[in-house]
């Protein structure tokens, strides 16, 4: 996960301060730090853009610049990763979650598959599953939103897709 989140930085999607202690629980949001800074500088940078080329795309230029060809691939390239990253980060949550329930599960057939003597402590594992609801709701609420925004962003790149395929036929 460590890579992942040092290439997402380099984008702007991830201002976590911390990355090279060797345990996740130094990792830190710090809101004024270079991290953060750089991020919101990105993030701006894409809404300029943006504003850029809707403007642009209202007066209907005719002459194009290369200085404006490379900026737009620029943020045509960040705007992409951005993508991806959304869709990498709940694609990671979700196997991790369904994980940890697939391991609970093998704990559970192993104790009752395992015909010894032992009890099973069942409040244990009872409380393994709570902790994990609780954290499945966590986790919920936190990418919700993501998911949403994914899936508009999937549905949008399908119809331009499809108005282009279209267009040229």
């Amino acid at each position: 996960m460590k890579p992942i989140i040092a290439v997402s930085q380099v984008f702007g999607n991830f201002p976590i301060n911390g990355m090279r202690n060797s345990t996740p629980d130094k990792y830190v949001f710090k809101f004024p730090s270079f991290v953060t800074s750089y991020s919101l500088m990105i993030i701006s940078f894409m809404g300029i853009a943006f504003a850029a080329a809707l403007n642009r795309a209202i007066h209907s230029m005719k002459d194009y610049k290369h200085f404006v060809g490379i900026i737009g691939f620029i943020i045509s390239t960040l705007a992409t990763f951005t993508w991806n990253f959304c869709d990498l980060l709940i694609i990671l949550v979700s196997i991790g979650l369904a994980e940890r329930y697939k391991h609970l599960n093998e704990v559970v057939n192993f104790k009752i598959s395992n015909n010894s003597t032992e009890r099973i402590n069942w409040w244990k594992i009872r409380n393994y599953y709570v902790i994990m609801n609780e954290l499945v709701k966590e986790a919920d609420n936190i990418v919700s939103p993501l998911i949403l925004i994914s899936c508009c962003m999937n549905v949008y790149q399908i119809c331009v897709h499809t108005s282009e395929v279209i267009r040229y036929l």
